[in-house]
């Protein structure tokens, strides 16, 4: 630990100028935007087939794989994904990181969106469809609008999630693709400094300040 002195701002700049914080810091933050992008895609999707979907015996089938997602320890993911990869010859890269983190946010926005669709009156469908809409178009002006909120509440869960996932990302980042908790993680092996604080200090700041904003 480090032994607190006085207040001071210098330290910001000296994390600034660490090339090594400053790529993990910028990699978390390009890693997290996919995963989530990809997160909303399919996960709204699957949540929605969740409730919608008009096999039941397939309903079931993805409740049980989205709970799968969720229940599995995140070593197990990860050593596993490590094992296949090694398997397959698929070298680690950045989007072997964004494959690797993104399931559980899947599951997340899933569950979300589920919880929408379940409050979506079915009668708005029929409503459209005796207005002569066809099915994407009932999807497109009626459905997506009425989910748009829990869409954009997954999506920042999904973020939060693949920022911070430290278990999954420490199997599958290398010296060039190295995310900020890997990072902050690696450096308590030698004695944190003041600037790895100054630098979890700024991620914070940037995470309350869009519900501060609001």
């Amino acid at each position: 630990t480090s032994i607190f002195t006085g207040w001071t701002t210098g330290w910001f700049l000296t994390a600034w100028r660490n090339l090594s914080l400053r790529h993990a810091i910028f990699t978390s933050l390009e890693v997290s935007f996919w995963a989530a992008l990809l997160s909303v895609v399919i996960g709204s999707a699957l949540g929605y087939a969740l409730v919608r979907h008009p096999s039941a015996l397939t309903r079931r089938a993805l409740t049980g794989l989205t709970y799968i997602l969720l229940i599995v320890p995140e070593t197990v993911t990860g050593v596993s994904l490590l094992l296949f990869y090694a398997v397959t010859r698929v070298p680690l890269s950045f989007w072997t990181l964004v494959a690797g983190i993104t399931p559980l946010a899947i599951s997340v926005v899933a569950l979300i969106v589920r919880a929408g669709v379940l409050t979506l009156d079915r009668r708005l469908d029929e409503a459209a469809a005796d207005l002569g809409a066809n099915p994407w178009q009932t999807l497109w002006f009626v459905v997506l609008p009425h989910l748009a909120p829990a869409m954009l509440a997954g999506a920042l869960m999904a973020y939060v999630f693949s920022f911070d996932n430290l278990v999954v990302s420490s199997f599958l980042t290398t010296p060039q693709v190295n995310t900020l908790p890997v990072y902050l993680y690696g450096s308590l092996q030698y004695g944190p400094s003041p600037a790895i604080y100054a630098a979890a200090t700024a991620v914070l700041s940037l995470s309350l300040a869009p519900p501060a904003i609001q």
